[in-house]
């Protein structure tokens, strides 16, 4: 392993770091519906939103009355771009989507059956975009029975999604204000971590430097990398939405993971997606390391958490947020 050293490449035209305020703030709203039966004091408020490398769409159906309701059911409508990857919680009454429309946009249909009075039942469900740059909307329509057995329909706003093709350049920030960058307010810092199944002994400096010219691909700057400690720090700014974004990855043994820090969630989120996709689909065609690698992304198959660490084939690992026990491989 070499010694701690600082990666001054050609800066030419390159940009130095400055604070920016991120513009996605002022427009958050337009994220959240809601919609309400006064008389029947029923009502739900839809959120769309990223979580790490997706999105997810909250659907928080609320009975503030002091009688059930019955036979509710939830459709969601969703552009076609979107892929729905699953439900929280697992245990929900999903039916398979349906497409119309010439196929732009998907139907999914929610059994929730009785929701009991004053009570709440809030939905989760997660999406990775299939194309980018892609627009449309997404919206929820609700029915139920009330308790005069009189049927009922609520129909959301849509809430309209518009991804941007992320354009990268690389872009130089001192390596003393770095942890300057990552307490900025209002930056959001996200986790993706995988775990590394290879047929034969892993031969760190090798995917160190795979991983290294994975990044430099993506047209992001190095800064700085400890090849001892394993990590490895990134720069670069999104032209299309002028949002920065610092990445440090770290590896170890058999598990590497992604930090990145951005004041724009959404350009956080599609960034990390886009950096998931190209490592499955890179790492495991490259034959320098003389070795299968299988990569092994871990999250909650249920919550969509980030689980702790790497288990063996067949281990069982709860997650720390929902606590639900699930198998990697």
């Amino acid at each position: 392993m070499g010694k701690k050293r600082i990666i001054q490449e050609n800066i030419q035209g390159l940009v130095i770091f400055n604070h920016k305020k991120g513009s996605w703030l002022n427009k958050a709203d337009r994220y959240t519906v809601e919609k309400n039966n006064l008389k029947d004091k029923v009502k739900f408020v839809n959120n769309f939103g990223p979580q790490t490398n997706r999105y997810i769409y909250r659907i928080n159906l609320m009975n503030e009355s002091s009688f059930p309701i019955y036979e509710v059911n939830i459709k969601v409508i969703f552009p076609k771009f979107l892929n729905y990857l699953g439900s929280f919680p697992l245990t929900l009454n999903v039916q398979s989507s349906i497409e119309k429309d010439k196929g732009k946009i998907n139907f999914l249909e929610i059994i929730i059956g009785e929701l009991k009075e004053k009570s709440s039942k809030e939905i989760r469900l997660q999406y990775t975009p299939y194309l980018l740059p892609s627009t449309g909307e997404i919206r929820t329509i609700i029915t139920y029975i009330n308790n005069e057995g009189k049927s009922r329909i609520l129909t959301s706003n849509p809430i309209e999604i518009q991804f941007d093709k992320i354009i990268l350049t690389p872009k130089i920030i001192p390596n003393s204000q770095i942890g300057e960058f990552t307490q900025l307010k209002r930056t959001s810092r996200d986790l993706i971590s995988f775990g590394i199944r290879m047929t034969k002994k892993m031969n760190l400096n090798k995917f160190f430097d795979i991983i290294e010219s994975l990044f430099k691909v993506q047209n992001l700057q190095l800064i700085t990398k400890d090849e001892e400690m394993g990590i490895i720090w990134f720069f670069g700014t999104d032209i299309q939405s002028d949002t920065d974004i610092l990445t440090l990855c770290k590896i170890g043994s058999n598990q590497f993971e992604i930090i990145a820090y951005s004041k724009n969630p959404f350009i956080h989120a599609s960034f990390l997606f886009l950096l998931t996709k190209i490592l499955k689909e890179h790492i495991s065609m490259k034959k320098t390391l003389k070795s299968k690698i299988s990569i092994f992304e871990l999250v909650c198959i249920n919550c969509g958490a980030i689980l702790l660490y790497f288990p063996r084939k067949g281990e069982y690992i709860t997650c720390t947020k929902c606590n639900y026990e699930q198998i990697v491989w």
